[in-house]
């Protein structure tokens, strides 16, 4: 378990940061995101298909509107799958879909370098976490 801000955490610190990215994420808060991405971040793109850096952050944050409802955690090693339910926003904050589905965090020197978000189904299996032990996050959702 870890310690973040001055306080223990029930979460490995692995996750902590994940979940401090997720919250980030659906906050649209750059300033945090930034703190918690590593320089070379991959994030999902159109054309090509990753595209890193802290610059390239702020540009794909702008398209994000989204309410994750976490629901577990799986660690392999520098990856934590995180389950969740999605609702996609439209620019106006209307519901767009809702869908079950998960966030893949990748970790180098404690920082994210690989996200990307995964809405289909076994999730478990097609992204190598099979076997992993689950760790409860609906305490999350009204964590402050």
């Amino acid at each position: 378990m870890g310690a973040v801000n001055g306080r223990t955490d029930r979460l490995p610190l692995t996750v902590r940061i994940a979940v401090d990215w997720l919250r980030a994420l659906q906050a649209r808060d750059e300033d945090t995101l930034l703190t918690l991405a590593h320089p070379d971040i991959g994030l999902p793109a159109s054309v090509p298909p990753i595209r890193r850096g802290h610059a390239y952050l702020s540009e794909w944050l702008q398209e994000q509107r989204l309410r994750l409802r976490l629901d577990r955690a799986f660690i392999d090693g520098s990856r934590i799958l995180v389950a969740h339910k999605t609702t996609l926003l439209d620019e106006d904050g209307d519901v767009r879909a809702i869908m079950d589905g998960g966030s893949i965090v990748e970790l180098r020197d404690g920082r994210v370098s690989h996200y990307r978000r995964d809405d289909g189904s076994d999730l478990l299996r097609r992204n190598g976490f099979r076997g992993a032990d689950p760790i409860d996050l609906t305490e999350e959702n009204t964590a402050s």
